[in-house]
């Protein structure tokens, strides 16, 4: 848990880092108000998910295979589509509530609330997927993929950044996190489910 928890707080604080680092603290602002706003996202995902984990524990004790297959099932479809449409709502949004909210300050791209948009909606079904796993003492995956993709996603914004810029970041995060993490992550939930 320590360990996963390491790889998260890097992945989430690395961002503004590289970010001020490589393009000027004002760029922070313009990447960290919308990424703020479009977190609430998977923050609501995850408490509406939390308590499945001990559920799913109790439920696997218990050998109930078929509430662990539905709900795992449901879990998953209903943080997209619930995500999804969120985050959508965001995109289409966004402009006008960053630039409110900042006093106009801060008006992001729509290629950046995409990106973030992406990003989000791919934390908030990978949720669905470790609170399985978690409960299944799966964590020595969830560590290893988590690591690769915070890896590559460190990687891909100190080399891209420089080229394209700050609308890069929540691209490169979101697309580590599915072929390193999501999809893995993914498959090893279906295998446990059906073991």
């Amino acid at each position: 848990f320590l360990g996963i928890q390491i790889v998260v707080a890097i992945n989430v604080a690395s961002d503004n880092l590289i970010i001020s680092k490589m393009l000027g603290p004002e760029a922070v602002t313009a990447f960290s108000v919308p990424e703020r706003m479009f977190g609430l996202v998977p923050m609501l995902i995850h408490l509406a998910l939390q308590p499945l984990w001990p559920a799913y524990a109790e439920a696997r004790a218990r050998q109930d295979d078929a509430w662990v297959k539905n709900t795992l099932r449901r879990a998953f479809v209903n943080s997209l589509v619930v995500s999804s449409a969120c985050c959508s709502g965001l995109v289409l949004l966004g402009q006008w509530i960053v630039e409110h909210w900042t006093a106009g300050v801060a008006v992001p791209t729509l290629v950046l609330l995409g990106g973030l948009a992406l990003w989000k909606v791919v934390d908030s079904i990978e949720y669905s997927l470790t609170s399985f796993l978690s409960s299944a003492g799966a964590l020595r995956p969830q560590l290893l993929y988590g690591f690769m993709a915070m890896s590559t996603a460190l990687l891909g914004k100190v080399l891209l950044i420089p080229a394209v810029g700050l609308e890069v970041v929540p691209w490169v995060s979101a697309i580590s996190r599915v072929i390193w993490s999501s999809i893995p992550l993914l498959f090893l939930s279906r295998s446990l489910a059906k073991s």
